[in-house]
């Protein structure tokens, strides 16, 4: 992250970041320090990833269908409930 980055990039950057850790299955660390606050709102969304583990309207209806889509047959697989 650059000062140039701004809150949509940020967001795009979120979106890869649970890309890969949850459909992907790749072990990820998030690490971001105060010298990358850019701007205010990027806190608030790594306020909502610390206390509830997502990011509110991070993804859009079209995407979280197609991310139900890829992990249903994993979750079943795994026997885990997958309940859209």
């Amino acid at each position: 992250i650059d000062k140039g980055h701004k809150h949509p990039q940020f967001r795009e950057d979120l979106k890869k970041l649970y890309s890969l850790a949850g459909e992907k299955m790749i072990p990820v660390t998030f690490v971001f320090s105060d010298t990358e606050i850019c701007q205010e709102v990027f806190l608030e969304d790594v306020s909502n990833i610390l206390s509830s583990g997502e990011v509110p309207v991070l993804f859009s209806n079209d995407e979280m269908n197609a991310i139900r889509g890829n992990m249903e047959k994993p979750a079943k697989a795994a026997g885990v409930s997958f309940n859209p």
